[in-house]
């Protein structure tokens, strides 16, 4: 692993790999781990016989693979200089990110160890995230939304784990500050939002809400639920007010006049069908009750 490493390293020094040796690091340490688990199962029971000895081999190969991608790194900031890094430097150190990621969640699969996974999760984040900057999107959601999807993964490999109320607390953090944030930005607190922009937001809570619903509803999980629900509900409410509100005065009273009918008209059917609706109330409080 050293003598590759080093040799790596002299391909950098005489201008071969232009600085991008973290790449070609991460992808050996890759190599490496894999390698030796590979070797480990199979050489499982093999405790004589010619191929025996090569079990030494194990633990120097799984050592050196977290030795590389601790190390990793460092030569691209060597190589980098004051002026940054450009589009090439960039995908060699998305494409590090994304290596070294795959090398920890193999580790976490073969060693059944779910928190190394959390590593390997967020080295892929980096990597999304790298490619982005590289292609210079610069929109917030884009960064967001997988950052919010990983912490409400690493809130459910924390359930999976036992820890229930970190894991329910992480998966609000996560989902909810996906939320919120883009409803803040919809109200134009982030700064100034274009009116096509604005359309964009508007479809995107309404994707995200219903996401947040439904994966909630699924799981039978309350908090996750109501909160995508009462997201699209006032969403909806914000949507057809914008709109209303464009067209003065007179849009608004039509507004309250249609909601104010609907009201009625929803008292006057439910005070007919009064028995019917306490039934189904109490079946979904009781189906509710059993939820998480």
């Amino acid at each position: 692993a050293f003598f590759g490493l080093g040799y790596i390293h002299i391909l950098n020094l005489a201008g071969v790999l232009r600085g991008n040796s973290v790449a070609y690091t991460s992808i050996l340490a890759l190599a490496l781990a894999n390698a030796a688990y590979l070797l480990r199962q199979a050489l499982k029971g093999a405790r004589q016989g010619p191929l025996a000895p090569l079990r030494l081999w194990v633990h120097p190969m799984k050592w050196s693979a977290l030795v590389l991608s601790g190390v990793a790194f460092l030569p691209f900031f060597v190589f980098m200089g004051p002026a940054g890094f450009g589009r090439s430097q960039g995908l060699h150190l998305a494409l590090a990110f994304l290596a070294l990621g795959a090398m920890y969640l193999s580790v976490s699969a073969w060693e059944r160890v779910v928190r190394v996974a959390y590593v390997g999760l967020a080295l892929g984040g980096a990597a999304l995230s790298t490619l982005l900057a590289v292609n210079k999107v610069f929109e917030l959601q884009a960064y967001l939304i997988p950052w919010g999807v990983y912490v409400a993964l690493v809130g459910l490999g924390e359930r999976y784990m036992g820890n229930r109320r970190l894991g329910r607390y992480l998966e609000m953090v996560g989902l909810g500050g996906i939320l919120v944030v883009t409803q803040v930005q919809l109200f134009g607190l982030l700064g100034p939002v274009s009116i096509a922009k604005q359309q964009r937001l508007w479809q995107l809570i309404f994707v995200e809400s219903i996401a947040v619903g439904v994966q909630g509803g699924l799981r039978r999980i309350r908090m996750p639920f109501f909160t995508g629900v009462g997201f699209l509900l006032l969403n909806v409410f914000l949507a057809v007010f914008d709109t209303m509100r464009g067209r003065g005065t007179a849009g608004l009273l039509y507004l309250l006049l249609v909601l104010g009918i609907i009201l009625i008209g929803m008292g006057v059917f439910i005070e007919r069908r009064r028995e019917r609706f306490r039934q189904r109330a109490r079946q979904l409080l009781e189906a509710l009750d059993r939820w998480e």
